[in-house]
This record gives structure tokens, C-alpha cells and sequence, in this order.
């Protein structure tokens, strides 16, 4: 009875671990990456070549790569430009944190999914497209990019994060879709941007999204380009930053243009002092 017993748990424990063996990480390396295979997919963890400019491969060891993993790339001094291939999906947080060096990278449309900081502190980066499927802009995505200047913002975004393009010093100009619902703390501070224009489907805006220089201190001449009782309109207020109403009449026009007169030389006399 019991040997019975035995082998019967022995097979419970056959059907029930077989099936779970292909979703069990494994640890493995080709050429230059080190990868780990989750579900029949690959998600690269590291790599060790020459650098300069990279094509990270379409599949490792057999199986499609689907994500850039968690730090892979972090604080790699030797790349100066990648490209992602079509079959990865996700770019995981820190992916290229720091990549000093790094001034180009292409993303393909599969990804859906950037985490926190992918791009953080890549001082070279200079141009970037972002895909079309992605719906945020995630924390510190390009935090402390100094050379990054413009970034265009696919339509389907409805959230920017905390400190994402924060201190993007060459930052002079963004366009901000209509599929935008909330622009986190700080997400444009520290850039040269001296006008924005907030559309009405956002709802919520974090403390200095907008009109700090690198350092923090108020743009003298920023100005904000929003819609009557919306987000935008609160913010400048809060903010006490000069701002035009897109759907203002000629009356508001002529009241708006004196107070922003008198706020803009009222925040550069802060400035000065």
C-alpha cells in the first residue's frame, strides 16, 4: 500500500512539475549577451562586447527575444547607438541607465511596456522615437538626458510621469496629445522650453511640471497655453506663471495680456534677487 502511495505521488509530482519546467528561468549566454528564458522567451540580462554600434539579436539561443531586462545595459560606457528588433515587447526599468555614451537608439513598434528610468542619465542622447503602442511615459524615463531635444509623444500616452524629461536641458519644445490625462511632479522641469500648450484631457499636474530652469528657479518668460477652468489654467495660476486662454475671448485676451506683463517681470525681479 504504501509503495503504491509512493508511486502515485511520484507521478502527481512528474505531471505537476513537467508543465512548470517551461516557465522556470534559466541562466544562459550567447556571443556577447547573457539571457534568461522565461515561457519559451528570451529576456537579455547583460552584455559584454566591444560596443559602438549594436543590433541585439532577434532571437538567443533558439528562442525569440521579448525584453530588454532590468539594468542590462546600465552604466555601459562602449555603445553609441542601438537598435531594438521587432519581436521585443518590453524595455524593463534602468535597461540603459546612464549609458554615457549612448546618443542614438531605435524602438521598434512591438513595444508596448518602458519601465522606470530606462534612459535616465544617457548625457549623449540626442534623438529618440518613441512607439506608437506605448500608454505612459514612465518615471524618470529620460531623467538628466542634457542632450536629448525634442521628443515627440505618440497619441495613445494618457500619463507622463514623476521627473520624466526632468532636467533635459536642451529640451525647447514638446507637444502634448489629447490622450493625456495626468503630467507627473517635475516631468519638464529643468528643461528650455518657454511655452507649452496643455490640452483639456488633462486633469491632473504634479508640483513644477512645468517653468523651472536646471537649478529650479522660475523661466521669467514661460507661458502656458490652456482652455478656461482646466488643469492647465490652475496650474498657472498656482504656479503664478503667465498663461493664454486658447478658447478666451478678445476681453480675456486684453486682461491676460496685462497680467502676464506684470507676472513676467514679477518673476524675473525674483529671479534677479
Amino acid at each position: 500500500m504504501k509503495r503504491t502511495m509512493g508511486i502515485f505521488l511520484t507521478l502527481l509530482l512528474a505531471v505537476g512539475v513537467i508543465p512548470f519546467m517551461g516557465f522556470v528561468a534559466s541562466a544562459e549566454t550567447e556571443g556577447d549577451y547573457s539571457y534568461k528564458v522565461i515561457g519559451g522567451e528570451a529576456t537579455i540580462t547583460g552584455y559584454t562586447g566591444a560596443g559602438g554600434n549594436i543590433t541585439i539579436p532577434a532571437t538567443l539561443g533558439g528562442y525569440s527575444v521579448t525584453a530588454i531586462g532590468g539594468r542590462a545595459f546600465e552604466y555601459n560606457e562602449t555603445i553609441t547607438a542601438v537598435i531594438i528588433p521587432n519581436s521585443v515587447r518590453t524595455i524593463e526599468q534602468r535597461a540603459f541607465l546612464n549609458c554615457e555614451y549612448l546618443a542614438n537608439i531605435t524602438i521598434p513598434d512591438s513595444v508596448t511596456n518602458i519601465g522606470d528610468a530606462a534612459f535616465s542619465s544617457c548625457d549623449r542622447l540626442a534623438r529618440v522615437t518613441l512607439p506608437s503602442g506605448i500608454t505612459s511615459i514612465s518615471m524618470g524615463m529620460f531623467d538628466y538626458c542634457i542632450s536629448l531635444a525634442n521628443v515627440t509623444i505618440p497619441s495613445g500616452v494618457t500619463s507622463i510621469g514623476d521627473f520624466a524629461f526632468s532636467d533635459c536641458q536642451k529640451f525647447t519644445a514638446i507637444n502634448i496629445p489629447d490622450s493625456v490625462e495626468s503630467i507627473g511632479k517635475r516631468a519638464f522641469s529643468g528643461c528650455s522650453m518657454k511655452n507649452v500648450t496643455i490640452p483639456k484631457s488633462v486633469t491632473s499636474i504634479g508640483d513644477r511640471a512645468f517653468g523651472n530652469s536646471f537649478g529650479g528657479t522660475v523661466i521669467w518668460n514661460f507661458k502656458i497655453r490652456c482652455y478656461k477652468g482646466s488643469a492647465g489654467q490652475a496650474y498657472a495660476e498656482d504656479r503664478r506663471l503667465a498663461y493664454d486662454l486658447i478658447d478666451g475671448n478678445s476681453t480675456d485676451s486684453f486682461v491676460r495680456a496685462f497680467e502676464n506683463l506684470f507676472q513676467m517681470i514679477a518673476n524675473l525681479f525674483v529671479q534677479r534677487w
